[in-house]
């Protein structure tokens, strides 16, 4: 069991944020302490949303609560999500900081929330432009959508050679690039994993509905997949083979939220498992030699 502090949003309702992603990394067997940065009724695809970003000097006092009380010497592990303001990455940076201090192992999991195709950028570009030049340099793991992939690095990849290009300039050493389209056929979704190393696929059926929160449980599980010390390739296989089954049965049964608690045991063992298969793979003896693919 691992100790997770995550750092992202919370609604009172629906199953975005914390609300998806701490109730799938419990399935696991993990104990997540949730530390939000907006405190809404809803997510933000609704009519009306009433509540507030968190101001940062009080996220700032509730980071020094656990530390007075030596409770960050517990945490290896970082998650963080949806920001809600720019201040917030210098306030993850610094509890970061301490984490590392006393246990320089400690992963952490970049989901670099900004927008989606088809809605665009729910959040101002300066909280962007602090994932990109403060948070995704010190992250070990990054999970950008296509959208946010294109977006933080000012490219439009037409396929998925470009795409894997793409990823390695974020600077985390693996890249989970999810709801990938470009190089896929028009009923097909993706997640890419990309590594210094290598970069695989793995396809799934595109199914006919936009959901909110698939980005944030999508996260979680791959974050599970690394803390079970999956390599990244594996936790991929298993996170697109677990919202498959999440947003079919979300299908199925017309639900009006993202079927996370009716799901929760395809999260954990998912009915069908995707194949994995390679998108690049840099030749043992470049790897030896150390230089190019």
């Amino acid at each position: 069991m691992a100790e997770i502090l995550s750092i992202q949003s919370t609604v009172v309702y629906g199953r975005v944020g914390h609300m998806g992603s701490a109730f799938a990394l419990g399935r696991f067997g993990h104990d997540v302490w949730p530390l939000p940065t907006v405190l809404l009724s809803n997510h933000t695809g609704y009519a009306t949303v009433t509540g507030r970003a968190l101001p940062e000097d009080e996220i700032a006092e509730l980071v020094a609560g656990l530390e007075a009380n030596g409770l960050l010497d517990r945490v290896h592990t970082l998650l963080t999500g949806y920001l809600g303001s720019v201040p917030v990455a210098g306030i993850t940076l610094a509890a970061l900081d301490r984490m590392r201090e006393r246990h320089p192992q400690t992963l952490y999991l970049c989901d670099p929330v900004l927008g989606d195709e088809g809605v665009g950028l729910y959040l101002p570009p300066e909280i962007g432009i602090a994932y990109r030049d403060r948070l995704l340099p010190r992250a070990d793991i990054a999970t950008p959508n296509e959208f946010e992939l294109r977006w933080l690095t000012g490219l439009q990849p037409k396929d998925l050679i470009e795409t894997v290009a793409a990823a390695r300039l974020l600077g985390p050493p693996v890249v989970h690039v999810t709801s990938v389209r470009a190089g896929l056929g028009p009923e097909e979704i993706g997640i890419l994993t990309v590594t210094p190393d290598f970069a695989t696929l793995v396809r799934t059926p595109r199914l006919p509905i936009h959901i909110y929160g698939g980005g944030d449980l999508t996260a979680a599980i791959l974050l599970a997949g690394a803390l079970a010390g999956q390599d990244p390739a594996q936790a991929a296989v298993h996170a697109a083979s677990a919202m498959h089954a999440v947003i079919t049965r979300t299908v199925e049964d017309d639900l009006p939220e993202i079927g996370v608690v009716q799901a929760q045991e395809a999260i954990v063992s998912p009915p069908r498992i995707f194949a994995s298969e390679i998108v690049e793979q840099r030749p043992l003896a470049s790897l030896a030699e150390g230089g190019p693919a």
